[in-house]
């Protein structure tokens, strides 16, 4: 018996309701930016400036929230001449991760235990002890590209 293969838009799926999906996206970024302390916002190794939104960005940096840029597949790079380019445009801290040769993951976690840390330390003026059961749960929120 051979096997049948259809990928229509009968088969696979309706798209009525596309448009009334696509309006709630940016509803969903203002909420994950609302909820969150900490972003990290996703980028492309090889092509960081397309894949960076400047309005998410701006509006992070309205509300007071910290921003890690985590740059994926950098396994594809130059990092010696990406670097320069992050310094130029301003883009700290950030972070380099390749799931394909898992690299990165260490030094994200480290990043934000980092961020966390100057993030209670502004809250309330001096380090909370590691003991304190009222300690203030940190929130991290993930955005970028593609959505």
């Amino acid at each position: 018996m051979r096997v049948r293969y259809s990928f229509s838009s009968r088969r696979t799926g309706h798209t009525e309701n596309i448009r009334k999906q696509r309006a709630k996206f940016p509803d969903l970024i203002k909420e994950v930016v609302n909820t969150s302390d900490i972003l990290l916002e996703i980028l492309d190794a090889r092509f960081f400036g397309e894949t960076r939104n400047l309005k998410i960005e701006e509006l992070i940096k309205q509300m007071g929230k910290k921003i890690i840029f985590v740059l994926n597949k950098s396994d594809l790079i130059d990092l010696k001449k990406i670097k320069k380019e992050l310094e130029l445009a301003g883009l700290y801290p950030y972070v380099f991760v390749s799931c394909a040769l898992r690299r990165g993951g260490r030094e994200l976690r480290n990043k934000i235990k980092i961020e966390t840390k100057r993030l209670k330390k502004s809250r309330n003026g001096t380090e909370i002890e590691k003991d304190s059961e009222k300690e203030p749960k940190i929130n991290i929120g993930v955005i970028g590209y593609p959505n």
